[in-house]
């Protein structure tokens, strides 16, 4: 089915829940994000605040989405941009938990099982390097871990971050055109290739 965001919208990003019955539509300038039910066409309208990318994830086993809220860039040191991802209860139609995050989140993935959420966050201002690849417990919005990412100031802001299905690994992109695959229990690189 086609659905239609109005024509003053540039659409950033876009998400589809496994079971195909709900759509995610992000556009840049309305610090709005569209979620469709598309088996009657609902549409709803979530604040998702006017900075930075929207990035968008369903949970593949619960009715839950994750979406990036960038908070305004700092002007003055550290330079660390405060972020949230928001877990959103598509069946209660509300937020019911929230992540802070340092740096832009730049993806989202979460594991099969949906128990967790892997976050790649990362920015570049003023000199400061704040990366992340953080791993979160979906059901008490705990940090289990964070591993500093490494990443190439030319990776972030574009699709930098990969994680497995299970959550066990994540692929980033890093200085001078590697990739590398970061162990997310132990931080250990895993494997890199330039």
């Amino acid at each position: 089915s086609i659905l239609q965001e109005p024509s003053n919208t540039a659409i950033q990003s876009v998400a589809l829940s496994e079971n195909g019955e709900w759509a995610a539509v992000g556009p840049v300038s309305r610090g709005e994000l569209a979620v469709y039910h598309l088996p009657t066409r609902q549409r709803i309208l979530i604040p998702a605040g006017q900075h930075g990318r929207l990035r968008m994830a369903f949970s593949p086993r619960a009715p839950l989405l994750a979406f990036t809220v960038v908070n305004p860039r700092p002007i003055a040191p550290p330079f660390v941009w405060t972020s949230r991802v928001l877990l959103w209860d598509l069946n209660e139609r509300r937020v019911f938990r929230e992540l802070g995050v340092q740096g832009t989140p730049d993806g989202l993935s979460f594991s099969e099982d949906g128990r967790t959420l892997v976050v790649g966050s990362g920015t570049w201002v003023g000199g400061a390097d704040v990366n992340e690849v953080s791993v979160w417990r979906v059901e008490d919005g705990s940090k289990i871990a964070g591993w500093k990412a490494g990443l190439s100031s030319f990776s972030v802001g574009s699709s930098w971050f990969a994680a497995t299905r299970d959550a066990s690994a994540a692929a980033v992109v890093a200085p001078g055109h590697k990739i590398r695959v970061i162990d997310l229990k132990t931080g250990g690189e895993r494997w890199n290739v330039v």
